[in-house]
């Protein structure tokens, strides 16, 4: 009996242990579990969103649907990438701000350069300066953006008024700066328009200063203009001569009323014979690139201007030689209602083939590129050269400065 008791005893405090022991393995998981969940929650409270860890969508995105598809074609302009996106890509990408930092799309939108985590314009700026530092200066500058031609495919919305005395002081300002920067002490100036000739008192004055400010800095300084060519008297050839003008580009679109049709004078108005009587009368000190802006209503004209031009070269005395260029459709000129026919592909390549052909002959300088300043007189004109982040529509870097005053 005694014995039956100590068996009972013995087998409850084997099950008192083995319960205890049971109960403290149960305990051990629900700690192990619950420290689990608290180190995940932890985790989930540290993970931050692609917006808290600073990545910003690219102010240089450009969206564009594709015909026939839901996708859409996203072209990131700073670093030049261009592909097709799913609407959950586009989704994902407007909900920056709460993205996970570790979601897998983030990598794709990075590489891309649809997201970024610096300050693209300062990035912008500082490209500017090492270009500065690695070689000259260019500055292309609008005296004016008023025209007194009207012609169809024109790229720009023209409007009156000229550089401001303010403006003046802010260019002299901003090309000391540049100079300042550059290895290469060379200051290149292309005065453009509008029609940069209605405003030549701001060439002279301009020049003036800017080849002051060379020599005290003990750079070279070229110059060149594009102009329609209606007001190069002697006086003002003269003019752009002591200016250091040395070059010049007019235009021609054909002989007499090939040419009268499409770069007539605002309201209406022939200008081509004007032109070619300055071009033959007038002593110019500086080569003039006649440029013809082929379309296919002159496309017969090519041949026919060429010979023309070598005419007038050989009468005049001066240095006048053609080019073509096919005219490109814009939009300024599709708000316009522009009824100039484009070129088909085969016949715009012909023209660039010849075009291109001009840089083997013998004695052409090939440009070098170097850094690219706009300088406009109107804010508002500057959207046809620049951006408003600054870019340039010839794809090289630009700064801008620019200021409105439409009383003079």
């Amino acid at each position: 009996m005694e014995t039956a008791k100590v068996c009972v005893s013995r087998i409850v405090e084997c099950l008192q242990e083995i319960i205890v022991e049971n109960h403290m393995k149960s305990c051990a998981i629900y700690t192990n579990d619950l420290r689990e969940s608290m180190k995940k929650m932890e985790a989930e409270m540290q993970k931050k969103t692609a917006f808290e860890e600073g990545w910003r969508v690219s102010r240089y995105n450009l969206f564009a649907p594709i015909p026939g598809t839901k996708n859409v074609a996203i072209a990131n302009l700073f670093k030049g990438t261009c592909g097709a996106y799913s609407p959950l890509d586009v989704f994902l990408l407007g909900e920056l701000e709460t993205l996970d930092s570790e979601h897998p799309i983030l990598s794709r939108f990075r590489e891309r350069g649809l997201v970024v985590n610096f300050d693209e314009r300062e990035a912008l700026y500082a490209m500017g300066r090492m270009g500065c530092a690695a070689g000259g200066v260019g500055l292309t500058i609008c005296p004016t953006m008023g025209c007194n031609f009207d012609c169809p495919y024109c790229f720009e919305n023209h409007k009156a008024g000229k550089m401001t005395a303010e403006v003046q002081d802010d260019v002299i300002a901003l090309a000391e700066r540049m100079l300042d920067a550059a290895q290469k002490k060379i200051l290149n100036v292309t005065w453009f328009g509008g029609e940069p000739l209605l405003a030549a008192d701001v060439i002279e004055a301009l020049s003036g200063r800017l080849m002051a400010l060379c020599e005290e800095k003990c750079a070279e300084y070229t110059a060149k203009i594009i102009t329609n060519g209606y007001f190069l008297t002697q006086e003002i050839a003269d003019m752009l001569a002591r200016c250091k003008v040395e070059s010049a580009q007019i235009t021609l679109d054909g002989i007499g009323e090939a040419h009268d049709r499409t770069r007539h004078l605002a309201g209406g108005g022939a200008t081509f014979g004007l032109i070619t009587d300055n071009l033959r009368q007038v002593k110019i000190d500086f080569p003039v690139s006649i440029r013809h802006n082929v379309h296919a209503e002159n496309t017969g004209e090519v041949d026919t201007l060429k010979a023309f031009v070598d005419e007038l070269a050989a009468e005049s005395g001066n240095k006048i030689a053609y080019y073509p260029a096919a005219v490109s459709g814009n939009d300024a000129s599709d708000d316009r209602g522009c009824d100039v026919g484009l070129l088909c592909t085969s016949d715009a390549s012909e023209i660039g083939i010849r075009c291109d052909a001009k840089r083997f002959e013998p004695g052409h300088v090939l440009l070098r590129r170097s850094l690219c300043l706009h300088v406009l007189h109107n804010d508002r004109q500057a959207q046809h050269a620049l951006n408003h982040h600054g870019m340039c529509r010839c794809s090289c870097l630009c700064f801008r400065l620019a200021s409105c005053d439409t009383r003079q």
